[in-house]
């Protein structure tokens, strides 16, 4: 899977967005699981997490802990996101442990343009979730 890795850290590192902002890529194989990080310099906070398995190219990125929501609320939380699901481009909406992220997946076939596509527009659903969610959180 480190192949596939280093494909799409070839396709995405150094690259500029449609609105013009530069993407950085840095894989770690120090896990049992090789990871690539991608950043977008205007989102730092908000880096791309990219696995990758034999026939699919996983892309994560944590949106908030479930401990920054407004008490309360995490009810109103998960129906919102539910509701969004669907028109969310690219993308979906995930909890794991206590993190809410945004995910996406694409084959490991998938040309570098599709490639840098998907994390541009996966990036761009981390903002617009968080707009949304705003009003609930602390």
């Amino acid at each position: 899977m480190l192949d596939i890795l280093e494909r799409v850290h070839t396709a995405i590192n150094k690259q500029i967005t449609v609105d013009g902002t530069r993407l950085t890529s840095k894989i770690d194989t120090s896990d049992e699981t090789p990871m690539l990080t991608i950043v977008r310099e205007d989102r730092e906070e908000f880096p791309v997490l990219v696995t990758a398995s034999a026939d699919q190219i996983l892309c994560n990125a944590v949106l908030f802990d479930e401990k920054q929501i407004k008490d309360g609320k995490k009810a109103e939380v998960n129906e919102v996101m539910l509701q969004l699901n669907m028109a969310m481009p690219l993308s979906s909406f995930a909890k794991t442990g206590t993190y809410y992220s945004v995910f996406g997946a694409m084959a490991t076939e998938s040309i570098d343009k599709n490639i840098l596509l998907e994390i541009e527009t996966l990036s761009d659903n981390v903002i617009d979730a968080l707009e949304v969610m705003e009003t609930f959180l602390n």
